[in-house]
């Protein structure tokens, strides 16, 4: 588990989508990676309007080309990973913000993941060996139901945002008061997510996703596409599994909206 220490927090790599002309972003990447002691690789992002008509599946009926370019640019990372037999990559949008305390949250996270997946030893990932998705960046999620004993509770994390702060609409039920709490963390496994901000793939989450939304009628926006993954188990039980409340969060500097997202 104490690979998570390392400059890439235990994964193989971390990636950054950022489209190209966005060097101010970069410049915040740059810095948050310097100071956190990361090594972040930047994957230009994809202008939608200049994808050829071929190259978008027909079932991708909804969105425009920001939604479009957006879900390229995560494809083209998941593609490179199967190229590149890329085991594990942590993902950022460029707008993603973090903890100056982040390893000890993703310490933290991997003791959960570990215990929802039930892995032992001997383990190639710090956060276990039997999962696709890991979640850690959302804007709400919520939980399985039905799913007695599969949550990982932290209590006490002063890194635990607000109540007050949490304005998303998805939410896991927390009416068992053990997973409620103003300071309670869990790590569970994901029926439904919104938002990705940060996420991490397994290499044999990159091929599925990949085969779902290019091989089947299933293309839709990419945190729609992964939530689908997640709330349909095509796959395994444990897709997806995240933190609630997340552990990254998006950045958003001084000056107009307007330059927030592209």
């Amino acid at each position: 588990i104490w690979n998570i220490r390392n400059r890439t927090l235990g994964f193989q790599k971390i990636f950054a989508v950022s489209m190209p002309h966005r060097t101010d972003k970069r410049d915040y990447l740059a810095l948050m990676a310097h100071v956190s002691g990361l090594d972040i690789t930047a994957v230009d992002g994809v202008n939608g309007s200049l994808m050829h008509p071929h190259a978008i599946p027909s079932s991708f009926t909804e969105g425009g080309s920001g939604t479009y370019g957006c879900w390229r640019a995560h494809l083209n990372i998941y593609q490179r990973m199967l190229r590149e037999q890329i085991q594990s990559a942590l993902i950022f949008e460029d707008d993603a913000d973090w903890d100056v305390f982040l390893r000890a949250q993703m310490t933290e996270f991997a003791r959960g993941t570990r215990y929802i997946t039930n892995s032992t030893t001997p383990l190639h990932s710090p956060y276990g060996d039997d999962w696709d998705i890991l979640t850690i960046g959302h804007t709400g999620v919520d939980n399985k139901p039905a799913r007695d004993g599969g949550y990982w509770i932290t209590e006490n994390d002063p890194t635990v945002i607000a109540e007050s702060r949490r304005g998303w609409s998805r939410k896991p039920d927390l009416t068992v008061p053990a997973l409620s709490g103003p300071h309670t963390r869990l790590v569970h496994t994901v029926r439904r997510m919104t938002g990705t901000a940060s996420y991490a793939i397994s290499l044999r989450g990159a091929s599925r996703v990949l085969y779902d939304q290019t091989m089947l009628p299933n293309a839709a926006a990419i945190d729609v596409a992964l939530s689908n993954m997640c709330r349909l188990e095509r796959w395994t039980p444990n897709f997806c599994i995240g933190s609630y409340p997340m552990l990254i969060g998006r950045y958003r500097a001084a000056g107009p909206k307007v330059k927030d997202s592209d």
